[in-house]
């Protein structure tokens, strides 16, 4: 779960923006910082820079030694004013681990402190917190590194300029912290690019529904999302081959587990007397939706169905794998295709004890202001990009005089302005 997060110069963001996301934590909260974030605002606020800063220091942290060719630039872009002054990110960070075989996991704070350009790293500084006090671990000032004492120092020779020092120690065993950096699990749908426009695939419902724990959840989750949805299969779709002439005779004793469809299509070619017409029969694995409609069952394929349920349906996988592995989840405009009472409904199961038992978190941006009504002021947050085209990023919970008010009243005040983070000029 994240903790806190530093940008300084990147993209739109010029200025040290701080978001803290423990902020106002129950003394009974299992969990070491809030489950949900909220971000809002006008469009082109930088909403998804900030998203897009989280995902890229965990992509650079854990994966640029493999994914980046040594003569390759750093994906990075600083504020426009800026290109020559680093880019600046301080994360922490809380994972779940064990400290010793016999003890159970625990939620330990992670920190990374990482300033570069687009040609190289100049300084990366790594703490652990295994007993609530800082313990270095790396510190890298551009390719020199220093090492804890109690951690065993490898040949850094083949250490990029344009790579973490977290991603080339992760290929050694003896580097236990810098694999525990390494493995913390986080989806995204944004990339440094901006948003993914990510296609529904029939096979990642159908790994879902081979867990029998995801399987009833995911039965119970589309019916709330589409009311003519009664279940979700695995079934064989049919084609024929052969001459449609006697077809028929060849297949009767299969027929009741052809669908009917095809059996009314080959009587129609039949009667066509087209000799050279050719359908192949093969069983092929489809994922079907079965709908309710009046007192009949009728079995849609993926394609027949509506996009807001493929969108659902996407969204939901990326949920339910992230409340089993208690890790991270980053949505940019999470709303898109789906009506606001589904969104709330799919957010709505990170705050539940009985769905979030592992500490999953989802930080989210959104345009609709009727999601405010599930945040409370410490789980909202705005940008605004002031009259030097610079973003600003504050929370509600900054409000002293109104964040008494709770989450009741959010959209009111925002929609009347108090906030802020509204379109100029309307």
């Amino acid at each position: 779960m994240i903790k806190y997060f530093a940008i300084e110069n990147y993209r739109s963001i010029k200025k040290e923006c701080v978001i803290d996301f423990d902020l106002n934590i129950p003394k009974n909260n299992p969990f070491p910082a809030n489950t949900i974030i909220g971000f809002a605002g006008a469009n082109a606020s930088g909403k998804t820079t900030v998203l897009q800063a989280l995902t890229f220091v965990y992509w650079f942290m854990q994966s640029s030694f493999l994914q980046l060719e040594a003569e390759k630039k750093i994906p990075i872009e600083p504020f426009y004013s800026l290109e020559n002054e680093p880019s600046k990110f301080h994360l922490i960070f809380s994972k779940k681990i064990r400290l010793d075989k016999d003890q159970e996991e625990k939620f330990i704070d992670c920190e990374y402190i990482l300033h570069l350009t687009k040609e190289k790293v100049i300084y990366e500084e790594i703490n652990y917190y295994p007993c609530e006090q800082k313990r270095n671990i790396y510190t890298r000032k551009l390719n020199v590194v220093i090492y804890d004492k109690r951690i065993k120092p490898i040949d850094t020779s083949d250490l990029r300029s344009n790579c973490s020092i977290i991603s080339f120690n992760k290929q050694f065993k003896s580097q236990v912290i810098a694999l525990e950096f390494a493995t913390y699990f986080l989806q995204s749908n944004i990339t440094n690019t901006g948003l993914q426009d990510e296609k529904f695939n029939p096979a990642l419902v159908a790994t879902l529904m081979n867990n029998s724990q995801h399987d009833l959840l995911l039965t119970e989750l589309i019916r709330v999302a589409d009311i003519g949805i009664d279940s979700i299969f695995i079934g064989k779709q049919h084609f024929i081959e052969g001459n449609p002439q006697g077809i028929l005779e060849k297949l009767e004793k299969v027929t009741d587990q052809i669908p009917k469809e095809i059996v009314k299509q080959l009587k129609l070619l039949r009667k066509s007397q087209n000799d050279n017409h050719q359908i192949k029969l093969l069983g092929v694995s489809e994922l079907f939706f079965k709908h309710k409609i009046a007192d009949s069952y009728v079995d849609f394929l993926p394609e027949q169905e509506s996009s807001g349920t493929l969108q659902f349906l996407v969204i939901l996988g990326k949920i339910l794998v992230t409340l089993d592995t208690g890790t991270l989840l980053i949505l940019d405009e999470i709303e898109i295709k789906l009506h606001q009472n589904l969104v709330a409904y799919l957010i709505g199961l990170f705050q539940n004890p009985s769905f979030n038992t592992k500490g999953a978190q989802l930080i989210f941006s959104f345009h609709n202001s009727y999601l405010m009504n599930i945040l409370e002021p410490h789980q909202l947050w705005f940008t605004q990009k002031n009259d030097d085209g610079e973003t600003e990023v504050f929370s509600a919970n900054d409000f002293k005089d109104i964040s008494k008010f709770g989450k009741e009243h959010l959209e009111e005040l925002y929609r009347i302005g108090r906030f802020g983070a509204i379109p100029r000029g309307i």
